[in-house]
């Protein structure tokens, strides 16, 4: 956070002002109808098309008589006051489906974060063994398109063959001169057998 300055002007900045470019898990806002410069004309575009609604009936009752002028403005404004009384019910069941939706996710994401008796938190992370390199996937994410965007690097977790050939290295180093025995039982008596798990640690691993 303390190199988060322009490269050019040297002014500093916060995350929130960083901008993602091409983000694909949010297509919504690939989508050209919000973008701003349209949505701004489609608002020009009614203004006018509501000052010709306006100017065309104005003209058409000076032209029409006085007592078929009020009919029409009565059907009219009755069709009017039906088209906002529909528009105003379906805004409630949009409002209250949004409202239903979002207190069934707030119930499930505090049923998921719950605790248990003793206080401790259900879903804890295992402690799992990690190289000492990170995984790269904030520098993939930052020249790439295709995946998630990250700011947190984290370590590349082991698989159990890099754990075993961490072992292998550490008794070939720090375990000289320890020895493994092995007794076999056979119908001939029993047979003792020595290995060399300083030197060949692999190899006894395999034999065990």
């Amino acid at each position: 956070a303390k190199n988060w300055k322009d490269l050019v002007s040297g002014e500093p900045f916060k995350r929130e002002d960083i901008i993602t470019i091409q983000d694909p898990h949010h297509l919504e806002a690939r989508i050209i109808g919000n973008f701003a410069h349209l949505k701004k004309q489609d608002d020009k575009n009614k203004k006018k098309n509501k000052k010709k609604q306006a100017d065309t009936s104005a003209a058409a009752g000076i032209n029409s008589t006085s007592a078929s002028g009020s009919a029409t403005q009565r059907v009219l404004a009755k069709l009017e006051a039906q088209r906002a009384a529909k528009k105003q019910s379906e805004g409630k069941t949009k409002n209250s489906g949004q409202l239903s939706s979002s207190s069934s996710s707030s119930s499930s994401s505090s049923s998921s974060s719950s605790e248990d008796g003793n206080g401790k938190k259900k879903n804890k992370k295992k402690d799992v063994a990690r190289s000492r390199y990170t995984s790269g996937m904030t520098a993939a994410s930052f020249t790439s398109t295709a995946l998630t965007p990250q700011v947190v690097n984290e370590r590349v977790e082991l698989t159990p063959e890099q754990i075993r050939d961490q072992w292998y290295r550490h008794m070939k180093a720090d375990r000289q001169g320890e020895k493994g025995y092995v007794r076999l039982k056979t119908s001939l008596g029993d047979l003792n057998l020595m290995l060399h798990c300083d030197l060949a640690p692999r190899t006894c691993h395999n034999f065990l």
